[in-house]
């Protein structure tokens, strides 16, 4: 089950300082079009003050997900290996989105849903405000997902930007099936190169027709929290995000917990301690808890059903 894991001794800098010094050349230069914090933070906005702060958040996570993203699909290196540019960037928007999330949980005393982590209309807006026609070249060549969500937006007038063709290979394949059995393969080879374990209790994920594409554990809660994190941690190495909550019953003392997400070269690993509302963060019960592990195709399913389900709900 352990995996080892070599871990780097970085320094947290500052919200806001600057991602690009001027007289340094940034490996990979593509980091040199990366919005500091600061600028995100001021031209990110929305329906109001709060909900501004949870865009945010979202964006902060697209941005950490773009330099993993470039860094598999140009030189096929996981999160493990980025270099240090890559690492320090990196930092710097994880240290942003919790500074972010402190102030609207202190300012308007509720915990973040997560609405806004994989919203693909954000990543198109980040996509057309902070990077350069050859960034987004780049960045659909290897996520076909963002290339071809960037493609739609845009051709049913969505988000302002650049008219370019987001060069989006469709295949002959029109069977949605077909596609996503493609999509799994393509994660499994990702996690393959980068030594990612894709077995789960002994179980290993494979094809959708027919084995397995992803894997619900379901915990006996808030209790077991201590365990599962340890667990976890000593097979996928440190989380990508760590999202701290409390929770005040109506009797008895406030709880305090953790969820815990992995983005590893084609595998999703999203852990938490206590059940909620899908999309919410309203807890239902803390004697129950979830595991997801996914191939990075079945996640992207997984969270566009659960889109459109809370649209048909509305």
């Amino acid at each position: 089950m352990k995996q080892g894991i070599n871990v780097l001794t970085i320094s947290v800098i500052s919200l806001l300082s600057p991602i690009v010094v001027q007289s340094q050349t940034l490996n990979p230069s593509y980091l040199s079009e990366m919005p500091p914090p600061a600028r995100v933070i001021a031209e990110i906005k929305g329906k109001d003050a709060e909900d501004a702060g949870e865009r945010q958040m979202g964006a902060f996570i697209a941005l950490v997900k773009m330099i993993d993203d470039m860094a598999y699909g140009l030189e096929h290196r996981s999160e493990r290996q980025l270099t240090p540019d890559e690492q320090r960037i990196s930092l710097v928007y994880q240290q942003a989105y919790r500074d972010v999330w402190h102030k609207v949980k202190d300012t308007y005393g509720k915990q973040y849903a997560g609405d806004y982590d994989h919203d693909r209309d954000l990543t198109v807006e980040l996509l057309d405000r902070y990077f350069s026609p050859n960034f987004r070249t780049q960045y659909f060549r290897v996520n076909g997902f963002a290339a071809a969500w960037y493609k739609k937006v845009h051709a049913n007038g969505g988000t302002s930007g650049a008219s370019e063709s987001a060069n989006v290979n469709n295949g002959p394949a029109n069977n949605p099936d077909v596609r996503l059995a493609r999509s799994i393969e393509l994660s499994l080879a990702k996690a393959k190169a980068a030594n990612v374990d894709t077995t789960v209790f002994g179980l290993q994920l494979g094809l959708y027709d027919g084995l397995l594409a992803a894997v619900k554990v379901e915990t006996r809660g808030i209790n077991e929290d201590p365990q599962w994190s340890k667990e976890l941690r000593e097979k996928y190495g440190p989380p990508a995000l760590v999202k701290p909550f409390t929770y005040t019953p109506r009797i008895g003392n406030t709880l305090k917990a953790i969820d815990l997400e992995w983005r590893l070269p084609g595998l999703h690993v999203e852990y938490s301690a206590v059940l909620k509302k899908a999309n919410s963060a309203e807890v239902i019960t803390i004697d129950g808890g979830s595991i997801y592990v996914e191939t990075e195709a079945a996640y992207q399913r997984r969270l566009a059903k659960e889109k459109e389900n809370t649209r048909t709900k509305m």
